[in-house]
């Protein structure tokens, strides 16, 4: 009996040479992808190269660490008035073209002009596309300060520990997103540290899971920043702010951890570290009449023929040689009153009777 044999098996079909067609399609789709991602290295390269963005991280910023550090960014930006936010919030998007960070989402916090945080996060969502931040992710963050939730915590416990339902369930929301980030975390608080005390106070995050906290604050006894113009210049120019609005934030901070804190001082933005309207409409054209409106402001009221920008000068926590050209080191800090001052100010000392030690820059 002859045996059958199965030629199927013998000769299997053999897969058919790319057709003309094909090689040229997958010639043409291995070109974009080598423009797109050209493209985007020649953006990141020209956006880091404007006067605005070597001020900040020098004319060939290098990252401090070989991996992109995750970041939470939290802005107090308005669309009038004061305009470091945007800037930072600019500067922040080429630090992350450049591979030095990787945000994982901007919260918006009450702050700047008496805004709200509802008005600032429509704000952001008007402006962030304009900065080079359109993908990021835009997270609402609480309406009460930390005093205030301390004060309901005194006086109506248990109610008040953690503030509003609303504000605990977004609360919740970051710390999901910070939990979950690949490594620590760094929070770079643009206005108040409201954010970053809430989330540790009450247990949200770990203070494992947060690297460091790069925030803005801090003068020494009598400092003032403006010369004699106009009405507010006279007052003695700008009081602490991002530390007014939450003082009690800044206090349990630098009290609780403050090996966790990077502060920007007010003397770090000011003289010859101060930017133009120019600077920022050359880099940022979207927002030159902001700018225009903000440097004839500070030049009627304060006599400065520039723009201060601390908030931006967090920045230089990622870019080597950073902390080096803004002088930062360990030095005192206490938040208390100061004579003749209406609120509580965060002071700087040199010896560790005048507070927590905390790194600074000035």
């Amino acid at each position: 009996m002859r045996a059958t044999v199965n030629h199927k098996f013998m000769n299997p079909v053999r897969a058919s040479a790319p057709s003309y067609a094909e090689k040229i399609v997958h010639i043409i789709v291995v070109a974009i992808v080598f423009v797109s991602f050209a493209l985007s290295a020649a953006l990141a390269t020209d956006r880091a190269s404007t006067e605005l963005a070597r001020h900040f991280l020098s004319d060939t910023p290098a990252c401090v660490q070989p991996a992109p550090s995750p970041v939470l960014l939290v802005a107090d930006l308005t669309l009038n008035g004061e305009i470091d936010d945007s800037v930072s919030l600019h500067i922040y998007s080429i630090l992350e073209e450049l591979g030095c960070i990787d945000v994982l989402g901007v919260v918006s916090i009450f702050g700047n002009g008496g805004s709200t945080t509802a008005e600032v996060h429509r704000n952001l969502d008007v402006r962030l596309a304009k900065l080079g931040g359109g993908t990021w992710r835009l997270l609402r963050g609480p309406d009460e300060s930390y005093r205030k939730v301390r004060n309901k915590r005194a006086t109506r416990p248990p109610a008040g520990q953690n503030g509003t339902l609303a504000d605990q369930e977004r609360l919740v929301r970051i710390a999901e997103i910070v939990n979950g980030a690949n490594g620590q975390v760094v929070i770079v608080e643009l206005g108040p540290m409201t954010v970053s005390a809430r989330l540790l106070s009450s247990g949200l995050i770990q203070e494992s899971k947060i690297r460091k906290i790069l925030a803005v604050g801090g003068r020494k006894g009598g400092e003032r920043f403006g010369r004699p113009a106009g009405l507010v210049g006279r007052l003695g120019s700008f009081t602490d702010f991002n530390v007014r609005k939450d003082t009690k934030a800044v206090d349990s901070l630098i009290r609780n951890w403050p090996e966790k804190m990077f502060l920007v001082t007010y003397r770090s933005g000011v003289g010859q570290r101060m930017i133009t309207a120019d600077m920022i409409a050359n880099a940022i054209p979207a927002i030159s009449e902001h700018a225009t409106e903000r440097q004839q402001w500070l030049r009627r009221m304060l006599g400065y023929e520039g723009i201060p920008s601390w908030d931006t000068w967090t920045a230089v926590y990622f870019v080597r040689d950073g902390k080096i050209r803004l002088d930062c080191g360990l030095q005192y800090g206490h938040v208390r009153m100061e004579d003749g001052a209406r609120w509580p100010r965060l002071l700087i000392g040199n010896q560790p009777d005048d507070g927590w030690p905390i790194e600074m820059c000035r």
